[in-house]
């Protein structure tokens, strides 16, 4: 049941709402480039699902793509709800409420679970397929890929139903209208940061193990080997510097002080991780970087032959 927020006798702190000149414009900003993600990752998924049958590798990269827009939408969602909260009546909210009353972390929950999962898919993926093609062919058909991805989106589920059983376990507590994950449950925020650095950190250790391996192989082109090290190195650093440096400082900020500075760039970051990672691995993708090519060939060429109408 919702409360007037002054009459619970909580402190809230009203610079978080405040909305002058240069806050309007962080957030606008903010919102313009998630849009701009957002429409990026459609055009991802437009590419990968017109080119059939999909394989593994394609077929997760398209997988995380739509994870991506998830990510999106929710991160969207949340800035649009600051707005509205700087126009309102304020409300403390039980934390099961607050569930209903922030969609927004749900979706996020979901979206982000299952990109840590997706991803570490890619890595393994791509081991198997260079190394161990019998193991390969038996975990990466394309049924078997649809059966795994159906247990990532169930895995997510159940993450998200735990969060609403913390939330219903915590319901003497109340929370302000900000309704952050944290406020909603520490526990289970607690849990999913260390979550996320683990699934991140495996996902980096399995691609250092397949570029250890690619120096040490002698039997494949030295262009090919070159091409595949490239896209490795920078997807192994991106990993570092986006998701795993942001993950530690997650853990930090809710194990203790960390600056609000570093949190705010660490956060930025992990924003940018998942949508950085899908560019490097959709190009990184030959068989879908070459359909992006013919797309966009294919419309330069219907511009230049498009007829000319009587009277132009």
């Amino acid at each position: 049941m919702e409360q007037r927020y002054e009459d619970t006798g909580l402190k809230f702190q009203q610079k978080f709402l405040e909305m002058d000149a240069l806050t309007i414009g962080r957030m606008a900003l903010l919102i313009f480039l998630e849009c701009s993600a957002f429409i990026t990752q459609l055009f991802f998924i437009g590419i990968g699902i017109s080119r059939r049958p999909l394989e593994a590798f394609p077929m997760l990269i398209v997988s995380c793509s739509a994870n991506s827009c998830i990510i999106a939408f929710s991160m969207i969602f949340e800035y649009g709800r600051r707005f509205y909260l700087s126009n309102s009546n304020l409300f403390a909210y039980r934390p099961l409420t607050c569930l209903y009353a922030s969609p927004h972390l749900i979706t996020r929950i979901f979206g982000r679970s299952n990109f840590v999962l997706i991803v570490l898919l890619l890595s393994v993926e791509r081991l198997l397929a260079l190394y161990y093609p019998m193991w390969h062919k038996r975990l990466f058909s394309e049924r078997q890929c649809r059966m795994l991805m159906c247990l990532v989106a169930c895995s997510s589920i159940s993450v998200v139903i735990i969060l609403c059983l913390c939330a219903w376990n915590n319901s003497n507590a109340l929370v302000s209208p900000q309704c952050s994950l944290q406020q909603t449950s520490y526990t289970f925020t607690l849990a999913m940061a260390y979550y996320y650095l683990i699934g991140d950190s495996l996902s980096c250790l399995t691609n250092c193990i397949l570029l250890f391996k690619l120096y040490r192989r002698r039997s494949v082109s030295t262009m090919n080997v070159s091409i595949r090290k490239r896209w490795i190195v920078i997807i192994i650093l991106t990993n570092i510097i986006l998701a795993f440096g942001p993950d530690v400082v997650n853990v930090m900020r809710l194990c203790g002080p960390v600056k609000r500075g570093v949190q705010r760039l660490c956060q930025f970051m992990k924003q940018t991780y998942a949508y950085v990672m899908v560019a490097l691995y959709f190009f990184s993708c030959t068989d879908l970087a070459e359909s992006m090519r013919r797309t966009f060939r294919c419309n330069k060429c219907s511009l230049r032959r498009a007829p000319i109408l009587p009277g132009n």
